[in-house]
C-alpha cells in the first residue's frame, strides 16, 4: 500500500496487527496533530472517505492500493475566533449561504478549536455539533457559536497571561546567569549553603520555564524552545554532576561556555512566540 500526506509518499511499516485502516490512522492523525496539522480528507484508491461516519475504519488495509490523506495547519486562536465571529454574523444576520460557504472548514476549525481548548470541560457532543452546524437550527446553532468564542476568549486570555508569565520567567533567568559561575566558587570555597540556595533559585526559574512552556501553541517557535530546553537541561544536569564531584573547573567550564552561551537564546524564540 502506498501512503501519501498531501501527495507526498512516506515510507512506513505495516504492524502485524494493523489490518484495517483506523488502526493505522489513529496513529497518522496523533502525528499530524503534534506537528501542529489538521486532517481534513481521505482518499482511498481515489475515492474520498467521508469522515463524518466511521464506516471508513473498518476497511481492510488489503483492499487499500493508494492512502492520500490531505492536512492543513491548524488555525491560530486569533484565526478560530476570527472564523466563530463571520459564523455568528452570518447567523444572526440569518444569511444561509454565507453560512454554508464556511462548511469546507469546519472540520478544520472543529479539530483547532479542540486542541486550543484542550483542559476545557467541553464534550464530544460539541465538536460534532459544529461539524454540522450548516444544518442546526438558527437559534441553536447561534448559541453554539456564541459559547466556542466565550471559550475561545477566555482562553485566549489564559494564554496571554502564560505568555507575560513565560516572558518575565526566563527574563529572570537570565539576570541570573553569572549565579552558575559563582556557584563553582562557593562550593571551591566550602560555602554549600550559599551555592546550593542559589542553585535551588536557578533551577526553581528553569522548572518553571518548562512548566509555563507546555501550554504554549504548537508551532516552530515552541518546537526550538522545547529543543533548547532540552539541551539546556542536559547541561544543568552535567553542572550539577561536575559540583558533586567537586570538580569545579568542569563546572566553571559548562556554566560559562554552555548554559551562559544558550540562556540568551531564549528570549527571541519567546518574542516568535507571541506572534
Amino acid at each position: 500500500m502506498i501512503l501519501k500526506i498531501n501527495n507526498e509518499q512516506l515510507n512506513f511499516e505495516l504492524e502485524a496487527e494493523e489490518t484495517e485502516l483506523g488502526h493505522i490512522l489513529d496513529k497518522l492523525i496523533i502525528y499530524l496533530r503534534d506537528e501542529g496539522y489538521v486532517l481534513l480528507q481521505i482518499k482511498v484508491n481515489d475515492g474520498v472517505i467521508d469522515l463524518k461516519t466511521a464506516d471508513w475504519q473498518r476497511l481492510k488495509l488489503t483492499e487499500i492500493n493508494e492512502l492520500n490523506l490531505t492536512a492543513e495547519l491548524m488555525l491560530e486562536l486569533d484565526e478560530a475566533v476570527y472564523a466563530l465571529k463571520l459564523a455568528e454574523e452570518a447567523l444572526l444576520a440569518a444569511n444561509k449561504a454565507a453560512l454554508l460557504k464556511m462548511q469546507p472548514m469546519w472540520l478544520k476549525l472543529a479539530y483547532s478549536i479542540r486542541f486550543w481548548l484542550a483542559g476545557f470541560a467541553v464534550e464530544e457532543k460539541l465538536y460534532a455539533a459544529l461539524l454540522q452546524l450548516d444544518s442546526l437550527p438558527l437559534e441553536a446553532a447561534s448559541k453554539l457559536v456564541k459559547l466556542f468564542i466565550d471559550m475561545l476568549n477566555e482562553k485566549e486570555n489564559e494564554l496571554n497571561d502564560v505568555y507575560t508569565e513565560l516572558n518575565k520567567t526566563i527574563t529572570d533567568l537570565c539576570d541570573h546567569k553569572d549565579i552558575l559561575t559563582s556557584l563553582s566558587k562557593a562550593f571551591q570555597q566550602n560555602n554549600d549553603a550559599k551555592a546550593m540556595q542559589d542553585m535551588l533559585n536557578f533551577m526553581q526559574l528553569f522548572q518553571k520555564i518548562i512548566r509555563l512552556s507546555s501550554f504554549m501553541p504548537i508551532g516552530k517557535a515552541k518546537e526550538e524552545l522545547v529543543k533548547l530546553l532540552n539541551e539546556l537541561s542536559g547541561q544543568l544536569s552535567a553542572f550539577t554532576e561536575a559540583c558533586s564531584a567537586r570538580d569545579y573547573i568542569l563546572a566553571a567550564d559548562i556554566a560559562e561556555y554552555e548554559i551562559s552561551e544558550r540562556l540568551p537564546r531564549l528570549l527571541p524564540i519567546i518574542a516568535l512566540l507571541k506572534e
